[in-house]
């Protein structure tokens, strides 16, 4: 939801529109993940159930019983189209971001550069770059379970990392410039931002845990984050 923050400036009152896109959003959020994930628990025999794959087998389950089993693929090419649609998000949105703390000076001018669509190409080719170098990650180990779980963990440790800063850069702006004019306050900043980045730490303490039957590549996955870590 927070990818998204960066258009609400587009909107025409974005103090209403934007809490009320959120709090749909959230809603649908918990009913999208919840109960099919309940729901593909309890069909997919535990044996069966992976984490790369545990959604489709469920669906080809659920549509095998029902004689309709050519909808798995079906199924499989929306679903491919979902992903490609959350990438585009996640990747405008971010970069977008990136590039207008970039125009303060915090970002070298050659990160800043715009193509004549005005895409921050400085920006989002060093970032397709390193996603391709971590993706080649999938070549050198078989198991791809493996290998999905280690990146999965590795994105979301760093990424509670960029939570935890804006938490707190949220709660020392609003205490060094009360007076400024913002399109939303968040009401209780101070509280929600507590717990936001309590939350945040302990999943990013938790990311070094392996999971059960993991493999050593989770060992791997923590020399990555360490060298990512230390290279910001």
């Amino acid at each position: 939801m927070e990818m998204n923050a960066v258009h609400a400036e587009k909107m025409e009152n974005p103090r209403k529109d934007f809490s009320k896109a959120l709090i749909i959003a959230f809603i649908l959020i918990l009913l999208v993940f919840i109960f099919p994930t309940l729901s593909i628990a309890i069909t997919v025999p535990k044996d069966k159930l992976g984490i790369d794959n545990g959604i489709m087998v469920a669906f080809e389950i659920f549509f095998n019983k029902w004689n309709i089993g050519w909808m798995s693929n079906i199924t499989s090419g929306a679903m491919f189209l979902g992903a490609i649609a959350s990438v585009v998000t996640w990747v405008a949105g971010s970069s977008t971001g990136l590039l207008e703390a970039g125009k303060t000076g915090l970002l070298p001018p050659i990160l800043q550069k715009r193509n004549k669509h005005n895409i921050q190409i400085g920006i989002l080719i060093p970032q397709g770059i390193i996603v391709t170098i971590l993706a080649m990650i999938y070549v050198l180990f078989p198991n791809v379970s493996d290998v999905f779980l280690a990146l999965i963990g590795m994105a979301a440790a760093l990424y509670v990392v960029m939570y935890m800063l804006m938490f707190a850069a949220a709660v020392v702006l609003r205490k060094k410039e009360p007076n400024i004019n913002r399109g939303y306050k968040v009401p209780a900043l101070l509280l929600v931002s507590g717990i936001g980045f309590i939350s945040c730490a302990l999943s990013f303490v938790m990311s070094f845990l392996p999971a059960e039957g993991e493999s050593s590549i989770h060992k791997i996955f923590i020399h990555l984050l360490l060298q990512l870590w230390l290279f910001y």
